[in-house]
């Protein structure tokens, strides 16, 4: 009867195992140490981000393409799999200790539901925030367009908010009438034209704001954004 090997004796579960356990690692370290509410992996922050979550799947790739080559026999395959094994289980927790940093992970969101639920963050950023944009969407509200994302690692914490919607013409005159009183918009930069007022400004805070208002459809847009080096 054949004896089983443990399998730290197996180099090629050995990488299958960790690599899961190094990817469950990153995801959790993200989630509790950055507050992500809505975790999205993000492809679109750097080559450097992209390469490095490649490089996280390095042992789980080598582990299980190793022992498919194993169950099929392919001999060859399976020697070549198992030098690379040791090197592709370093170069995964390197890769993991990196991405515990600077994680692959963003907060992002499209469902009108999760309006104005935020992250953690700076309680001034979020009143401020909170002010700018409607507390809730309206009811008679259509053609809604709402997104928002946020991502935060040791170098830097990045948002982006916006929402659009159509009202009926006695919510669009009270919304209109709100957004043009509010404090932080009294220096902001205005253009207009017989259907169109846009607002522009960035507050003390840092945060970039444009509010579109279009008289003809009923339409507002609103968009915030940061960025913050730390």
């Amino acid at each position: 009867m054949m004896k089983t090997r443990p399998i730290w004796h197996d180099m090629l579960k050995l990488d299958l195992l960790s690599g899961l356990l190094l990817e469950a690692l990153v995801l959790l370290v993200s989630l509790l140490a950055f507050h992500i509410r809505y975790p999205r992996l993000t492809f679109s922050r750097s080559w450097f981000l992209n390469a490095m979550y490649l490089f996280l799947m390095l042992p789980f790739l080598v582990g299980f393409f190793g022992i498919a080559a194993r169950s099929f026999a392919r001999g060859a395959w399976v020697r070549a799999l198992i030098r690379l094994s040791l090197p592709a289980q370093l170069i995964g927790i390197i890769s993991a200790i990196t991405l515990c940093l600077l994680p692959p992970y963003c907060s992002a969101t499209r469902n009108p539901k999760q309006y104005l639920r935020f992250d953690k963050m700076n309680t001034e950023m979020e009143h401020e925030l909170r002010e700018i944009f409607p507390s809730e969407i309206p009811q008679t509200a259509m053609d809604i367009n709402y997104q928002y994302y946020k991502y935060e690692s040791i170098l830097e914490e990045t948002l982006h908010l916006s929402l659009g919607v159509t009202m009926d013409a006695e919510a669009f005159q009270s919304e209109a009438d709100r957004v043009q009183a509010l404090p932080v918009l009294a220096d902001a930069d205005r253009s207009s034209d017989d259907t169109i007022l846009m607002l522009d400004t960035i507050d003390k805070q840092g945060i970039e704001i444009h509010i579109t208002m279009d008289r003809q459809f009923r339409r507002v847009i609103y968009s915030a954004s940061y960025r913050i080096r730390k």
